[in-house]
């Protein structure tokens, strides 16, 4: 069994504008926040940023990231 994680670049929030998708995947958020995925996940879970799932992926729509980061900067969350 392979335990060794595939590392995933962090992203300053200029780059969320240069994006040519208009979603991040869980991975990629959660690297930038520098959580684990799993913690990432059970936030969504509580509906702390819009997602979705399609089968295993889930991904977060950049415009839902960016409020969420706005919200903290502003004391929101």
């Amino acid at each position: 069994m392979n335990t060794k994680k595939k590392e995933v670049p962090q992203m300053k929030v200029e780059e969320l504008d240069e994006l040519d998708r208009s979603v991040l995947f869980l991975s990629e958020a959660a690297a930038y926040l520098e959580c684990d995925p799993r913690t990432l996940s059970k936030a969504l879970k509580k509906g702390i940023v819009s997602h979705f799932t399609i089968g295993r992926r889930t991904y977060i729509p950049v415009a839902a990231f960016r409020e969420l980061l706005e919200g903290a900067n502003r004391g929101d969350a």
